[in-house]
């Protein structure tokens, strides 16, 4: 386990300007440098990831928002009152509108068939994500 503090409030006693940002990366270590150097990351950001590589990321992160969805919707059924209801909802009035908007231009865009994106093969990550946010309330504990 990382030597990094567990707390923010302990990190920032420890070093002479904290950032909470910081705290963050450092806790989050060795997963954060493998993201950062990764390929695709890497590729992404120099503007050379092929177009297909990308169109495969975005039909494998929608196979995931259906389920997000269903997963956010059960939590809007669950949450005790209007008050604790409404950022949920407000997130879900993003991710089914603004969000999905974005998926379904960016597919056009590249030239991805519908058939493509809306009965996806997920990757294994992909399926586990989805299979962990379709899992009923009772199975998370």
């Amino acid at each position: 386990m990382s030597d990094v503090p567990a707390s923010y409030d302990e990190y920032a006693e420890t070093v002479a300007d904290p950032r909470f940002t910081d705290w963050l990366r450092e806790r989050s270590e060795p997963a954060w440098t493998d993201a950062i150097t990764h390929r695709f990351t890497r590729d992404l950001g120099a503007g050379t990831l092929e177009e297909d590589a990308y169109a495969t990321y975005l039909v494998q992160d929608y196979a995931f928002l259906e389920a997000l969805v269903g997963a956010f919707g059960f939590a809007v059924g669950q949450a005790p009152g209007i008050e604790a209801k409404r950022p949920l909802i407000e997130f879900l009035e993003t991710v089914t509108g603004e969000e999905n908007d974005y998926f379904e231009r960016s597919f056009d865009a590249l030239g991805v068939p519908e058939s493509r994106w809306t009965n996806p093969d997920p990757s294994p990550t992909a399926a586990a994500l989805v299979d962990y946010e379709s899992a009923s309330g009772d199975d998370r504990g």
